[in-house]
């Protein structure tokens, strides 16, 4: 579901195919062509009944395991099965058991690489428990996300799962209202949150910086966005949750080197100003993943080398990340399965089932080539 042009992968409407009007018959060397082949007849579980010589009914208990088989009556109806090639009507399912075998998946902004592993995890899971997904892009974008939760509400999804960060929480009162499954649990309150992204996140951010601070470096510039998406009340006025954590663990960066951007211009710009007043960062930690190509551009066009020049960490991982050159120093976590592991609670709940504790993947720094030593400069960053 998606809201208006972006640079990000849409999809489009395509547009309608002309009508072509034919003669009834075309005679060519006195011959008609030939019609279409007609396709063969969809297998029906009546088929695999009397293939496997048991009632439909068995069939049916087998394939939705919702009953009572003998080791040998399941072998014979799933070699029957997939004999004839037969596929299971997952809308049929849905109906038979007041469900529409869909969950929707919402994700703050598909122009971020990273969720694309998010969203393989939870597919793949939801996939094979029979379940379709509906994917929500939400731009960055409160009022975006809000739409799409009303329309996956109007389809009556049989769960929600929100990738964090959660951006319209105040839609999701209508799923909650009426016992739709909205996860990953935790995530959906703005504090527990908040707490367990920095529980996740801040020892492999820490290891990052005292490599910096090892190879010589102390202007050490933060980029954040201007407008945070992790809109939780933890903030307090800061520009990132991260450097929330941070000033708690000791850490404080100076204001100027807390760099708020969103477009490449805003980047060049921020790096301009810095190298105009003498105080160039000598290295980069870039929050938000979406930012860091642009973060790389303004470095580049301003004549700067990395790591020579400017050493650079960014968060999230990706081929492209890797494909760089230098090799981008990162801090990533396993996305697939945090999301798989979320994908399962939501479904273990929409089926009524005890939910195993969801775990909180830790994150880890990669670090590469994009590190190099720092000449001396004034501190940027001090520790407690």
């Amino acid at each position: 579901m998606r809201e208006g042009p972006g640079f990000r992968p849409r999809s489009s409407a395509a547009a309608a195919a002309p009508v072509c009007h034919h003669a009834a018959q075309i005679a060519v060397n006195q011959r008609t062509e030939p019609g279409p082949v007609p396709r063969p007849p969809v297998p029906t579980m009546k088929d695999v009944a009397a293939q496997a010589g048991v009632a439909v009914s068995t069939v049916s208990r087998v394939l939705n395991e919702s009953g009572y088989g003998s080791v040998g009556t399941r072998r014979r109806v799933m070699a029957a099965s997939t004999a004839l090639g037969y596929t299971p009507s997952l809308r049929a399912r849905g109906l038979r058991q007041s469900r529409t075998m869909t969950i929707g998946v919402a994700v703050a902004d598909l122009g971020n690489p990273v969720f694309l592993n998010y969203l393989r995890g939870v597919e793949n899971t939801a996939g094979e428990a029979g379940y379709a997904v509906t994917i929500c892009d939400g731009q960055g974008s409160a009022d975006v996300q809000g739409r799409q939760f009303d329309r996956l509400f109007a389809h009556r999804v049989d769960g929600l799962l929100v990738i964090p960060p959660l951006l319209a929480p105040d839609r999701l009162r209508p799923f909650l209202n009426a016992g739709v499954p909205v996860g990953p649990t935790a995530e959906i309150d703005d504090r527990s949150a908040g707490r367990l992204h920095l529980e996740a996140v801040l020892p492999a951010l820490l290891a990052a910086l005292r490599m910096l601070r090892s190879a010589g470096h102390e202007r050490i510039a933060y980029v954040a966005r201007k407008t945070p998406m992790r809109e939780v009340a933890a903030l307090r006025g800061v520009p990132d949750l991260r450097v929330a954590g941070l000033r708690r663990a000791g850490y404080e960066f100076e204001e100027r080197f807390i760099l708020r951007v969103e477009t490449v211009d805003d980047c060049r710009a921020a790096v301009h100003l810095l190298e105009a007043q003498g105080e160039r960062p000598t290295a980069y930690v870039v929050g938000p993943y979406g930012l860091a190509p642009r973060m790389l551009a303004a470095i580049y066009d301003s004549g700067l080398s990395v790591p020579e020049d400017a050493s650079f960490v960014c968060y999230g991982d990706s081929d492209w990340a890797a494909a760089h050159r230098p090799r981008l120093a990162v801090i990533r976590r396993d996305y697939y399965g945090q999301a798989a592991a979320w994908a399962r609670e939501l479904l273990a709940r929409i089926h009524g089932s005890p939910a195993s504790p969801v775990p909180n993947f830790e994150y880890e720094f990669v670090p590469r080539s994009s590190i190099g030593p720092a000449r001396p400069h004034h501190g940027a960053i001090s520790s407690a």
